[in-house]
This record gives structure tokens, sequence and C-alpha cells, in this order.
């Protein structure tokens, strides 16, 4: 055998142990890669050894190599970012989008169930409404001189303070005092109710409506959840949905174990 071609065959017997080659044939396929190096071999017994060839081909594969990682790469990112957004799908969107599934039992109870979750969820980050300018202990400690001074510029604030804590009774309020009063008071809370309002009216209210339909189709009706979310009783109204909500919940629940025992 000529020394170039024992080189030659030392060389593919050195890059076929080689880890690479396990690389290349995962990346391009094993059966496609043991052919070509049969073919590149056979070729070349016959032939003066073409370095650049040889090289130019390395370089080919080693490119083929890194493309097939990249994309596999890129494949496994979009589908865990696919997983965690369908996970993270509100239950209208849900409902949208598995018509088949949504209206079962089970789905209703469970979205039920979220969403009154969500409810006093939101009610607690939003937090309580804000309180009168004084409170109760200023109120208590006060002097007989700054109450007369407050009285008699009929203060607002002072007037709204006293009506929250002590219902108004600590002194006759003129009639000044009481206008002055209510637009205090609407001037501290219209503020955080239409922040209730539209939270509500943004993230749940399509929801809320929704739910309804669906236990309607069930059979099972209630009022509660046809309840507008405005003004003063927007927070009460919330916990009033939230709490039929659950209730619709657990006469669905039972309904579902009724079915499956018939």
């Amino acid at each position: 055998m000529p020394d170039n071609e024992k080189g030659l065959k030392h060389f593919l017997l050195g890059i076929l142990q080689n880890a690479i080659w396990d690389g290349v044939k995962k990346a391009i396929g094993g059966g496609a890669v043991s052919a070509l190096g049969v073919a590149v071999y056979e070729y070349l017994r016959h032939r003066s050894i073409d370095w650049w060839g040889i090289l130019a081909l390395f370089i080919f594969t080693i490119f083929i190599l890194t493309w097939r990682t990249k994309s596999s790469r890129k494949t496994t990112s979009k589908d865990e970012h696919t997983q965690v957004s369908q996970q993270l799908r509100p239950p209208e969107q849900r409902i949208l989008e598995s018509p088949l599934d949504a209206f079962s039992l089970e789905s209703l109870k469970t979205d039920a169930l979220e969403t009154a979750d969500q409810l006093l969820a939101m009610l607690d980050r939003l937090g309580p409404a804000p309180l009168p300018k004084y409170t109760k202990e200023q109120l208590d400690r006060m002097s007989s001189a700054q109450r007369d001074t407050l009285l008699r510029s009929d203060d607002g604030d002072y007037a709204e303070a006293c009506e929250f804590y002590d219902g108004g009774h600590w002194f006759q309020q003129t009639e000044q005092a009481m206008r002055n009063k209510i637009n205090t008071k609407w001037i501290r809370l219209l503020p955080w109710f239409e922040k209730v309002r539209a939270s509500y009216d943004l993230r749940f209210a399509s929801t809320v409506e929704q739910l309804r339909n669906r236990f309607t189709i069930e059979g099972i009706l209630s009022d509660d959840l046809r309840l507008t979310v405005f003004g003063k009783d927007s927070e009460a109204t919330i916990r009033i949905i939230a709490l039929k909500l659950r209730e619709l919940a657990y006469k669905v629940g039972e309904k579902g174990g009724k079915s499956e025992n018939a």
C-alpha cells in the first residue's frame, strides 16, 4: 500500500473515532454520513489526496452541525414559551379557544372558582378606601379651641371625620359645613370607586358575563352575576359576585357528581 494511501486511511480512521464525528452524524443523519464517509474514502483511495477538498468538506460539516444545533434550541424555546402562555391564559380565553371542552361541568366549576379567587385578590391589591383626613386619635386629642376654629370655618374635613367615626353627633352642623362635608367625601372616595370599577370592567366584566351564560345553559340562574359594579357599592358588589361564583361552582359540582352516578 503506498504511503499516501496509508496516511489517508489513518487520517479518516482518526476522524471516525473522534467525538466530532458523532455530532456530525446526529446533525445530518447517521446513515447519510456513513455513506458519505465511505464514498469519500473510496474516491480518495484511487486519487491523490486533495487536502483543500478535505478541509472544505470539514468546514461544511461543521456549518451544518452548528445550524442544526441552533435550530433545535429555537424550537425548544418556542415550545416552552407556548406551554407557559397556555398556562397563563385567563378563563375567558380558554373558553373561546376550546369551545368543545368549555361547557363541561368540571371546566365550568374550575373557571368559576378561579374567577372568584381572582376577584378577591384584585380587591386585596387595591386595598381599602382612603380614610378621612383626621383620624379618630386626632379628634380625641383636639383641644376645645381647635374644635371651635374648625367649626367656625365650616371645615369639611373635620365634619366628615366626625361623621365617619361618630356619626356626626359631636356638633350641630351648619348648612355650609354639610355641603363642605359632602364635597370632601366625594373628592376622597370617588377616585377610589372609579379605580375599583375600572379594574373590574377591564379584567372581569366579560368573564363574569360568559360564566353567567354557561351556568344558564346548565339550568342554573343567578341575578347576582348581572349586578353592575358602580359607585360607592363597587367593592361590596364585587364581593357578592365572588361569593355567588363559589356557590354556583359548588352547585355545578354536585350536578356533575349526580350525572356520573346516573
